[in-house]
């Protein structure tokens, strides 16, 4: 009787994903975007996923340009889980694209949805007794019928890394012990030049990148990359003191776009995170493009997202 309660729970199931348009609903690409940056880096991917069916929810961080300049990087946090949250609550399935800074911010911003990981469904199948029949006890905290009259809440249903920064939890991607920026960048009106530029934090409190046609968007053509390095923002250096403490890399399924001549974030940092992030070695995708490839390879970007979503392209 125990089988045919559970076969009879699926069969529910299917009748409710059958009955309910969204449950075969293709998910929405929530896209964030990385420091010193704003969201319209994704306008040549947004029309590309758009064509395939996907809606998108471009997310706009709190700390580039911030005035006064954010604190610490709990604003950023919050903009994400905000973003998700909605959507989950409408009942969208989700899939979160973190590119360069916002791996850090995007993971931590997953903390508070951890425990939205399975549904009472999940759970009853797991609640067995010793004769592998379903346990009384837990059958009877698994309230099925309420649950299917309640709206359906979306589901995380992948993290989607793109060029990005994976930290290790207790880690912070920069140390306020450092003494000087990194090179070709400042944080202050007057600078001087040297092999690296240095910053005062206590003057400024931001870093602004000086070479960003060389940095960001060296597989440009130099006349693109200078229109696109103008859309560059200040960012505050202290949202790089945070201390990281959600790993979310390690609960959800995850893929990674490393792009192989990255000047901004080496590639062989971008192999070494993906590493840690223990992401597999057949969904770690590797493009010959600089840091922005959503705006030099739009195509690969989508094609990338769209197989995160669950898509599987022809070879031939």
């Amino acid at each position: 009787m125990a089988s045919t309660a559970i076969m009879d729970e699926r069969s529910g199931l299917k009748h409710f994903e059958r009955d309910n348009p969204m449950a075969h609903s293709k998910p929405t690409l929530v896209l964030v975007h990385g420091g010193w940056q704003g969201p319209s880096l994704w306008t040549y991917v947004i029309p590309l996923l758009e064509r395939a069916g996907y809606a998108t929810y471009p997310v706009t961080l709190v700390s580039p340009d911030s005035d006064p300049p954010v604190e610490d990087f709990t604003a950023d946090v919050e903009v994400v889980r905000r973003a998700v949250d909605t959507l989950l609550e409408c009942g969208k399935d989700v899939i979160l694209v973190l590119f360069s800074y916002a791996g850090y911010v995007g993971c931590e911003a997953l903390k508070s949805f951890h425990d939205e990981q399975s549904t009472p469904l999940q759970n009853a199948a797991q609640n067995t007794g010793p004769d592998g029949g379903v346990d009384k006890k837990s059958a009877k905290k698994t309230d099925l019928p309420s649950w299917f009259a309640r709206p359906r809440r979306g589901k995380i249903l992948h993290i989607a890394f793109i060029a990005s920064y994976i930290v290790a939890p207790g880690m912070t991607l920069w140390s306020p012990r450092k003494g000087d920026c990194l090179p070709g960048m400042e944080n202050k009106v007057s600078i001087r030049k040297v092999h690296v530029i240095y910053y005062d934090r206590h003057i400024d409190g931001v870093v602004r990148v000086l070479d960003g046609p060389e940095r960001f968007f060296s597989d440009l053509p130099r006349p693109i990359a200078e229109f696109w390095a103008t859309k560059l923002r200040s960012q505050p250096i202290k949202s790089f003191y945070s201390r990281f403490t959600y790993p979310a890399y390690l609960y959800y399924p995850t893929s990674y776009l490393a792009c192989i001549d990255d000047k901004a974030l080496a590639y062989k940092i971008q192999d070494r995170m993906a590493k840690l992030a223990k992401i597999d070695p057949d969904r770690v995708v590797r493009v010959r493009s600089g840091h922005m490839v959503m705006v030099s390879q739009p195509m690969a970007v989508a094609k990338f997202l769209r197989q995160a979503a669950g898509e599987t392209f022809s070879v031939l």
